[in-house]
């Protein structure tokens, strides 16, 4: 990675707030370090590694804050893996033109932004749905394969449906959003082309900031912590980098 110090500083900043808020509700955040690392004007070479692993240790967080609201999803999140776990290392390996990553990934995170500024996270609970095992395993499938080729983990894209769906309460969806990033952020990584990011004090330095900040905001997003401020943020940040994929 060639940055300036100074924006080395800023970059950190950045994923901070990144891994802060989407721990908050149970995510890794790959999605926001995309954006991120977009803007800094980094390849895609750089970007799905990182993004992977940056976001394999910040979900593992998260669900280590958010596991006692798993009780009772655990048919739901082994029906979604049974099809996104495959998926997404079949889509991680796919060689993907530069062009048609960009518009894709552009496309994601607007997705992403809009999630960010009208999502009810902590909407009043309703009476759930039990949705059959083929419709989990398609659902999977679809995001899994998505999330490979992004370099994501696919839960900015699970959660609304979880929700929108009525297949679980909110808490809930933060547990198994959390279960299903990681595990599709460990195989997406198995099943990716690029090598795997080497060891340095940059890596070091990056992986200690995530870690932290994924802390902080799962410890405080599984106590009903606002984080509307940090949605705001964040979704500008996605907007900033959907300008810059497009139009630079």
């Amino acid at each position: 990675m060639v940055i300036t110090s100074e924006a080395y500083l800023y970059l950190l900043l950045a994923l901070f707030a990144v891994a802060y808020l989407y721990a908050s509700v149970g995510h890794g955040g790959a999605s926001g370090y995309v954006a991120v690392f977009s803007i800094a004007g980094l390849n895609a070479a750089f970007i799905k590694p990182h993004s992977l692993l940056l976001n394999i240790l910040a979900s593992s967080i998260a669900f280590y804050f958010f596991i006692r609201y798993a009780r009772g999803s655990t048919r739901l999140l082994l029906w979604l893996l049974a099809g996104s776990v495959p998926s997404a290392y079949a889509g991680s390996g796919m060689p993907v033109q530069d062009h048609f990553y960009k518009i894709l990934l552009a496309t994601f995170l607007a997705f992403s932004m809009l999630w960010l500024l009208v999502g009810n996270y902590h909407q009043a609970e309703k009476p759930l749905n039990n949705p059959q095992g083929w419709m989990l395993i398609g659902t999977g499938i679809v995001i899994g394969f998505i999330s490979g080729i992004l370099g994501i983990g696919g839960g900015i894209l699970l959660s609304p449906i979880l929700l929108l769906f009525r297949w679980c309460h909110t808490k809930e969806s933060a547990s198994i959003s959390a279960a299903f990033i990681l595990l599709n952020s460990c195989s997406a990584l198995a099943g990716l082309r690029y090598p795997l990011p080497p060891l340095s004090g940059q890596l070091f330095s990056i992986l200690a900031v995530v870690g932290i900040a994924a802390i902080v905001g799962a410890y405080a997003g599984s106590r009903r912590y606002n984080t509307q401020a940090f949605r705001w943020i964040l979704a500008t940040v996605l907007t900033v980098a959907i300008y810059k994929l497009l139009f630079t």
